[in-house]
C-alpha cells in the first residue's frame, strides 16, 4: 500500500479554558535605541491564572518599563494586558 497522496496533518486540541493571546507593537520599524511599546493581551476564564515571568529573557531587547492591567469582561472571563516598553541597543 502506497502512502503517496496521504494527508499527514497534526491537530493539537487546546483545552477549552486555554487563554486567547494577542501581541502587538506600536511600531513596525525602529532604529537602535528607539523605545517600542509591546502589548501582550490574554483573555481567559476568571479561574485561569495568566502571568508573564517576573524577569523576561528577550535579548537583545531590554525591558525599560512594565505595566499590567486587568478588566472583567462580564461573561466569566477577564482580560489581562501586559504593556512593555522595550528597546534594543545593538542592531539585529
Amino acid at each position: 500500500m502506497s502512502d503517496a497522496g496521504t494527508d499527514a496533518r497534526v491537530v493539537v486540541a487546546n483545552p477549552p479554558d486555554a487563554p486567547t493571546l494577542t501581541v502587538r507593537a506600536d511600531k513596525t520599524e525602529v532604529r537602535v535605541g528607539d523605545v517600542v511599546t509591546v502589548t501582550v493581551s490574554a483573555v481567559a476564564a476568571r479561574t485561569v491564572p495568566v502571568n508573564l515571568p517576573a524577569q523576561l529573557e528577550i535579548q537583545p531587547f531590554a525591558v525599560l518599563d512594565r505595566r499590567e492591567t486587568e478588566s472583567d469582561l462580564g461573561d466569566g472571563k477577564r482580560r489581562r494586558d501586559f504593556v512593555l516598553q522595550v528597546a534594543a541597543y545593538e542592531p539585529g
